[in-house]
C-alpha cells in the first residue's frame, strides 16, 4: 500500500502533501516535547504554552533533539535542505493558507539551486593554517580526555562553501551524541583562546558505520596519531570528496 504524502506527491496534489508532511513532523516533535512531561508533577507553564503551536521551529526549540537535529544538518546537507523546506512551508501555509504547487516546486528549486554551489562562481573558502593547528590541538586534547576518535578530518562542503572538522567515534552510537558533544565542549574549554577559531558549529559528528568513513579507514590509515595528509578530488565507491585535511584514519 503506497503512503498517504506519496500517492498525494504521485497524483500531483503538492499541497496536500506538504500539508500532511508537516503534520507528521510537527506531531513528531510534540511527542518529543511530551516526554518531558512526568506523571503527578504540574509541567513548566511556559514549556505548556510553547507546546500549543504549529511552527515546527519553535517546536524543535523547546524538544530535547534539538542538538543532534543541528549536528545531523551539519553532516548531511540535503538533510538540511528538507529540514529547511518543510519549516518555511509549514510556516507560509499557515499564514497564507494552503500552498500552491507552483510555489513549492520553485521554493525545491530554489533550494537545490542555492545548495548547490559552482566552484567557478563561488570563491572557495580557504582553510587556514590557524584552523589546521586549532584542528590539531583538539584532537590531541580529545584523546586526553579519553574520546575514542577513529576519524578526525577538516572536510570541505561543497555544498554550502564551508569546511567542516570532522569527528567520528564509536561512542557516538554507544553513548550518545550528548556524551561527545560535552566530551569536544570540555576541550575546546581546555583549548582556551585557540577555541576561538574552532566555533562549536564548525565542527561535526559523524557515526563509524558511515559508508564514507568505513571507505576511507581502508583507503588512507595514518596510524592513532595526529598527521596531516591532504586528501583531494577522490572518489570512494561512489562517494566524491573534494578536499580534505586528515589528521587520523585509523582501522
Amino acid at each position: 500500500m503506497t503512503p498517504l504524502p506519496e500517492a498525494l506527491l504521485a497524483a500531483g496534489q503538492w499541497d496536500g502533501a506538504y500539508c500532511l508532511m508537516g503534520h507528521c513532523v510537527e506531531c513528531a516533535l510534540k511527542a518529543c516535547v511530551a516526554k518531558q512531561f512526568r506523571l503527578h508533577e504540574v509541567p513548566d507553564k511556559k514549556l505548556v504554552n510553547s507546546f500549543y503551536t504549529h511552527r515546527l521551529d519553535e517546536l524543535l526549540t523547546i524538544s530535547d533533539v534539538k542538538s543532534e537535529m543541528e549536528i545531523h544538518a551539519q553532516t548531511d546537507p540535503s538533510f538540511k535542505i528538507n529540514w529547511n523546506t518543510v519549516r518555511d512551508a509549514a510556516i507560509r501555509g499557515r499564514h497564507h493558507g494552503s500552498i500552491r504547487s507552483g510555489n513549492v516546486l520553485r521554493r525545491y528549486e530554489r533550494c537545490i539551486r542555492d545548495s548547490a554551489m559552482d566552484e567557478n562562481t563561488v570563491v572557495k573558502e580557504q582553510l587556514t593554517d590557524e584552523m589546521i593547528e586549532a584542528g590539531a590541538q583538539l584532537t590531541q586534547k580529545l584523546d586526553e580526555l579519553g574520546l575514542p576518535i577513529v576519524v578526525a578530518m577538516w572536510f570541505f562542503q561543497s555544498e554550502i562553501n564551508e569546511w567542516r572538522l570532522m569527528f567520528a567515534s564509536p561512542d557516538l552510537s554507544d553513548k550518545g551524541p550528548q556524551t561527545v558533544c560535552r566530551k569536544i565542549q570540555e576541550a575546546r574549554k581546555a583549548l582556551g583562546a585557540q577555541a576561538e577559531r574552532l566555533p562549536f558549529s564548525m565542527i561535526g559528528l559523524m557515526d563509524t558505520h558511515n559508508e564514507m568513513i568505513q571507505e576511507l579507514r581502508i583507503a588512507l590509515r595514518t596510524g592513532p596519531g595526529v598527521s596531516r595528509v591532504r586528501f583531494s578530488k577522490n572518489v570512494m565507491n561512489g562517494h566524491f570528496i573534494d578536499d580534505a585535511l586528515i589528521y587520523r584514519s585509523a582501522a
